[in-house]
């Protein structure tokens, strides 16, 4: 499965889109349950604020401790909040919106904060480990010196059953996201290498009969393009090479069998008469000695063309007699001649 390019193009996509999914998933899950915990630590501790400025208040107006403690405990409690105020030796005065299986655990006075400064700590139900409660603690003092704690607390069980859902909805939502990217990589990635597998089709068509055949180029400016091109560049250079080869093995056969063809005519002429004189058949052995030497040139010719081809042996030009040559050549025609019954200008026989 994992031997194409298709498939570890797709693999590393998906990997990689996994990694920065968890990556970014869980930044943004703690960061959004960082400020949801923030936000209500802001709101419990402005609610102790506020409380702190109602009792004073009602205990200015002259109310006793117990009914202003009373009445401001039921003005800021609801039903996601409680409201508990406590006198300075930790004794009841008046609280609201509590429930009945919550119990608020009051730490020992001195370790509260006061002058302003608010104590948060998070309370867990015995029989309940899910349900959590936020308290916010406070101790201030109301003239004539009289020191009171103020308690609000909310319970944390909304936030969490948002975040429990959210971290649902992520664990469905990141395998969804990867099943679908790998899909699109997987489609996109064959898309991508359409055009090698096309080039690859053509290739396997292109055999030394169709060296004309050029790759398809999509789009020249890309890797793929330029892959292309490069493999139609090498296709060029290795029909010219081929046809360079079959032109020179079409010369070669040509330039072999002149020789060969006046070397056996010119035997098969002294052959043909019972009996010839010691120069006639000195004559044809000297025929038959040059074309094979001839012969031996040309073979020792191409294999300096081969090797001048391959630009292992330097060109050098050497003289050459014309005279030599056209005496050669007369002597060639002559042989070829006498076997055709052609005579010459004198209307002798050869």
């Amino acid at each position: 499965m994992l031997d194409t390019v298709r498939a570890r193009l797709t693999l590393w996509y998906v990997s990689l889109l996994a990694a920065i999914l968890v990556v970014v998933l869980v930044m943004v899950y703690v960061l959004l349950a960082r400020a949801l915990y923030v936000r209500i630590d802001d709101s419990l501790q402005a609610v102790v604020q506020i409380a702190a400025t109602s009792l004073t208040n009602d205990l200015a107006e002259g109310q006793t401790v117990e009914d202003a403690a009373r009445s401001t405990a039921a003005e800021l409690a609801s039903r996601q909040q409680l409201v508990a105020i406590y006198d300075g030796r930790g004794r009841l005065l008046g609280e609201a919106g509590r429930e009945d299986d919550i119990v608020v655990p009051l730490p020992p006075i001195g370790e509260i904060r006061a002058d302003g400064e608010v104590s948060l700590m998070t309370i867990v139900e015995a029989d309940d480990l899910d349900d959590r409660h936020r308290l916010a603690l406070r101790r201030v003092t109301i003239p004539p010196g009289v020191e009171y704690v103020i308690v609000v607390g909310s319970s944390l069980e909304p936030t969490d059953e948002e975040l429990e859902s959210l971290r649902s909805i992520l664990a469905y939502l990141v395998p969804l996201s990867l099943v679908i990217a790998g899909i699109g990589g997987w489609f996109l990635a064959g898309r991508s290498l359409s055009p090698v597998v096309a080039m690859a089709d053509r290739a396997r068509k292109i055999g030394v009969e169709s060296l004309n055949a050029r790759l398809p180029v999509a789009n020249p400016r890309d890797e793929l393009g330029l892959l292309a091109s490069t493999f139609n560049e090498l296709l060029a250079r290795l029909e010219t090479s081929v046809e360079q080869q079959r032109q020179f093995m079409a010369d070669a056969s040509h330039e072999l069998r002149t020789p060969v063809t006046i070397a056996r005519t010119a035997a098969r002429v002294a052959l043909q008469q019972p009996t010839r004189t010691e120069s006639e058949y000195r004559e044809t052995l000297e025929i038959v000695e040059q074309e094979t030497i001839r012969l031996s040139r040309i073979v020792d010719d191409m294999f300096t063309l081969t090797r001048a081809d391959a630009g292992n042996y330097p060109v050098r030009t050497t003289p050459m007699y014309l005279d030599e040559v056209v005496d050669d050549v007369v002597r060639a025609a002559r042989v070829m001649a006498a076997s055709r019954d052609v005579f010459n200008c004198g209307g002798v026989r050869p």
